[in-house]
């Protein structure tokens, strides 16, 4: 993989980003760096159990011990039913107390194993890091493993070949994001306003969602990025059951048949990324932010035409919310396209904002096109 990064980073610059996020040879880095230092374990629920510093470990002779990161510890309250902000204040206040909840859960899930006859294992998808190994994801014994890296590659190769410019890189915890437009495929959404299409290409290898391809609107005047609604591949990460083997603890290799089948699936995604830069594709979207452009807000009231919208697309923060606020008002755009522009503009100016956040009020800000009729009275009328 090095070598194909290498030489795409040489063809490739990348322009200013919407929020700051890696230069693509610093996402390509850490990228082979996860690679060179990966290990994935399905490991049998009995050998599994939390310590009184919040780590897990497995027991199977040897004590193998990983610190989760924080999207871990959030799988790890939802896989054993611990309200998350309980989960958190103990864990911070009395980690013994959290350890007793998690090894409890795991305790009940392997007496119903024991009952059913189902073996309960889970995949911990770990790394070994300088400052020791960790656990980055507990997954489902059926999750299917396909990693960033292996999107990247596939991605970024064709992007490159269609001309198309990397906007805005990062790899969080949870996901890895590619933000590409081309500026073959610009116009007008009203005079002055020019917006250049692209993609949007996500990937999660930790269970924070599925492969994503999404048409993507990168507004010039300001460097806002919009996601449309029209995700064109979404597929979750299931696969063979990987409890099935009968080592209960066993670090997971790369075999002949999963290569075909990753090769199968990539190809898929490859066609995809291509026939979702197609001119028609294009003029779709842009025709519906032009009809956004002429349906006017009336509603004096912006605050409550902010709220009524946070609510219909689930944007519940208030700090956001208070600015998307400010970006309308000083936008000087009452229209449904003002409107979407001010949650665009908020998703990189609210304060410590962060990628994950950023790029969900992206998404969020496309679902205003798809407010029905009566919804859009509701939130623009007097």
């Amino acid at each position: 993989m090095a070598q194909l990064i290498t030489a795409c980073i040489d063809k490739q610059k990348r322009e200013k980003p919407m929020l700051q996020g890696k230069t693509l040879k610093d996402l390509a880095t850490q990228l082979m760096q996860i690679d060179e230092t990966k290990r994935d374990l399905v490991v049998d629920l009995p050998l599994l159990s939390m310590n009184n510093k919040a780590e897990l470990e497995v027991k199977n002779g040897s004590t193998y011990t990983f610190n989760p990161t924080t999207w871990t510890h959030q799988q790890l309250a939802s896989y054993a039913d611990i309200p998350k902000e309980y989960y958190d204040r103990i864990k911070t206040q009395n980690p013994e107390l959290l350890s007793n909840n998690v090894n409890h859960a795991f305790n009940m899930f392997n007496k119903q194993s024991q009952t059913t006859g189902k073996k309960e294992a889970r995949l911990l998808r770990t790394l070994n890091t300088p400052q020791g190994p960790i656990c980055r994801a507990l997954l489902s014994s059926r999750y299917r493993i396909l990693d960033s890296s292996d999107l990247l590659t596939t991605a970024l190769p064709l992007m490159i070949d269609m001309k198309m410019q990397i906007k805005s890189c990062e790899l969080t915890e949870k996901r890895l994001y590619i933000k590409a437009t081309s500026q073959k495929l610009t116009t007008e959404i009203k005079s002055g306003d020019t917006v250049e299409y692209g993609l949007v290409i996500s990937s999660s290898d930790v269970g924070a969602g599925s492969v994503r391809v999404e048409p993507f609107l990168f507004r010039l005047v300001c460097t806002n990025g919009l996601i449309s609604p029209d995700s064109t591949v979404r597929k979750f990460h299931i696969g063979k059951d990987l409890a099935s083997i009968e080592a209960t603890f066993q670090e997971i290799l790369s075999d002949d048949t999963k290569a075909l089948n990753d090769k199968a699936f990539w190809a898929t995604v490859h066609d995809v990324i291509k026939n979702s830069m197609r001119q028609e594709v294009f003029e779709s979207v842009v025709d519906r932010l032009r009809l956004a452009a002429n349906e006017p807000i009336k509603n004096p009231k912006l605050d409550r035409v902010i709220d009524l919208t946070a609510q219909s697309i689930k944007v519940t923060n208030k700090t956001i919310k208070d600015q998307v606020l400010t970006e309308l008002i000083n936008g000087h755009d009452l229209s449904r396209w003002g409107l979407i522009n001010a949650f665009t503009a908020a998703a990189h100016t609210t304060p410590n904002i962060d990628y994950d956040t950023s790029t969900e009020l992206e998404r969020a800000s496309g679902k205003i096109l798809e407010l029905s009729n009566d919804q859009w009275r509701t939130i623009a009328a007097v």
